[in-house]
């Protein structure tokens, strides 16, 4: 899929608290869209232009925000256009003094010590939000040595990039997205991974797949109805790790986590959105 068949909707009026704005966003994630940023009280979105019905989100704001000033404008995406604006607005992130994400335009850390080189386009995944942020974190104080990894719904491809610095036997990462497979590909070749298989598809694509490790930072309704196929794939043992749910819906995620014989370890919220470590003890 090209740029030029992506659409960016921009809405003025948003209320300026984080937890509706990320309410908002959340909504958004659900009918289609799967990148956004924030200038200033403008919120920016991305979506496929076959994915895009401006009823839909009409009505989506309107059950969100009734009776708000919140106005929609839609506008083409140009290839060119989207380097220039992420160049401008995507900032580096250090996460725990342990990793550093950043775009090749930004400078070099080198005393950190796992580096991360990503170009998001339309892609989601650049530890600038909470979700990615958190699951690397998690990621960090475990032990990928050998391991064989899914990513599911990879994005931009930074989880399964992590696991293999950390030394990750085998990593299998898939989305459903043409754009996010794409830029996927980019990104673990800039990032000189050797070792990370990517492929297009849903969840029936880990059927006869095994892993020790399953990743998965998407958003609540997916997970709850992934979470049989992860289940399937993860080995007696293993860990589950999760993202893309606030945290009132962790008592739901983990409800059904543990239906399936998965017990939750740790979680870390962070700016009301959760990453939860869980583990299949059968």
């Amino acid at each position: 899929m090209n740029a030029s068949e992506f659409i960016q909707i921009t809405l003025t009026g948003l209320p300026q608290d984080d937890s509706t704005r990320e309410l908002v966003m959340s909504g958004m994630l659900e009918i289609g869209f799967d990148s956004f940023w924030e200038d200033g009280a403008l919120l920016h979105a991305y979506i496929a232009a076959d994915s895009y019905k401006t009823e839909t989100l009409q009505l989506l704001i309107e059950k969100m925000l009734p009776n708000s000033p919140v106005r929609i404008i839609q506008s083409e995406l140009e290839n060119k256009n989207w380097n220039e604006e992420w160049e401008k607005n995507f900032p580096s992130t250090e996460i725990e003094g342990q990793i550093y994400v950043s775009a090749p335009f930004h400078p070099q850390r080198p005393e950190i010590p796992y580096q991360i080189r990503i170009i998001p386009k339309m892609s989601f995944g650049t530890a600038q939000h909470a979700t990615t942020y958190s699951m690397l974190r998690l990621m960090i104080e475990m032990d990928f040595e050998n391991k064989t990894v899914i990513d599911a719904g990879t994005g931009t491809g930074i989880l399964a990039i992590f696991a293999e610095l950390k030394n990750a036997a085998s990593v299998f990462a898939y989305d459903n997205d043409d754009w996010s497979v794409e830029n996927s590909i980019e990104n673990i070749e800039r990032n000189n991974c050797r070792r990370i298989e990517i492929s297009k598809g849903e969840k029936e694509i880990l059927s006869g797949r095994t892993c020790d490790i399953l990743l998965a930072n998407i958003h609540k309704n997916v997970i709850l109805g992934n979470l049989p196929f992860y289940n399937n794939a993860l080995k007696a043992g293993g860990n589950l790790l999760l993202s893309g749910f606030y945290s009132e819906d962790l008592p739901d995620i983990s409800d059904a986590c543990e239906a399936l014989g998965m017990e939750i370890e740790k979680f870390i919220v962070k700016e009301n959105w959760v990453a939860a470590r869980f583990t299949k003890v059968k």
